[in-house]
């Protein structure tokens, strides 16, 4: 049965930087790029089996971004997820019909939960490890790097399927629904850039920037904190970069 958490993460241009010995090493084996999505995800979804019409926009992100990469992922993989918000259209909705029309709606309330995008995804993938959902915003948003390598570092979990999704909460807010396939691996001790995420971004910008970053360069770092060690992420040496499908 998988286990669920929400979490809330508060904040790190492009230099270089040579760390002696990083930490964490994490190689993103496949990724998987929407952005723009597309304003009807059931084309992309279909395929899986999968039915739009009761799930929250941002659970549908969550899906049509994640399952491309399930195949690969071993049964007792961890899903993490980074958003500014879980489903703010299904939560505008719940709350209007209850202080217009004193309505209560379960159905929506339970699709805008935090967890509900994780909740669909290993339901439809049949996956069965934990599943973390991080509340996180563009300055903010590699802070679920670092709790990804620290499950893996402790092999807690062989794989971790990380994502970054965002359902817009305004219009013109750009949507995104980022996703990596992450495994551990060593550091290596060349000269990578140093990645810190743009605060004056917002999170679909930077979310794009991270992973665009990496396929530039094959490897960054990310700095050590006074509660984080250093986190090296790197792209397999064999293959070429991840393209966004």
């Amino acid at each position: 049965m998988p286990m669920f958490f929400s979490v809330s993460a508060a904040a790190m241009p492009l230099g270089y930087w040579n760390p002696p010995m990083p930490i964490n090493c994490l190689t993103v084996c496949a990724a998987s790029l929407l952005l723009p999505p597309p304003s009807d995800l059931s084309p992309l979804l279909q395929p899986y089996g999968v039915s739009p019409r009761r799930l929250s926009r941002i659970s549908q992100l969550t899906l049509a971004g994640a399952l491309p990469l399930c195949a690969a992922l071993p049964p007792h993989s961890a899903l993490y997820l980074a958003s500014p918000f879980g489903s703010p259209q299904r939560f505008a909705r719940m709350t209007d019909k209850w202080t217009q029309q004193q309505q209560a709606s379960p159905l929506d309330f339970t699709a805008q939960l935090h967890n509900a995008p994780l909740f669909h995804l290993a339901q439809t993938a049949r996956l069965h490890g934990e599943s973390l959902f991080v509340i996180a915003e563009a300055d903010s948003l590699t802070h679920i790097l670092h709790l990804a390598a620290n499950a893996l570092a402790a092999q807690a979990v062989p794989a971790v399927l990380l994502g970054w999704a965002n359902e817009s909460r305004q219009a013109g807010e750009a949507e995104i629904s980022l996703w990596w396939h992450l495994r551990p691996a060593a550091p290596t001790l060349h000269p990578a850039p140093l990645f810190r995420p743009d605060h004056t971004s917002d999170f679909a910008r930077a979310a794009f920037h991270l992973h665009h970053s990496l396929q530039q360069h094959r490897a960054l770092q990310l700095p050590a904190t006074a509660a984080r060690p250093a986190l090296q992420l790197q792209l397999p040496p064999s293959t070429p970069c991840p393209n966004p499908l």
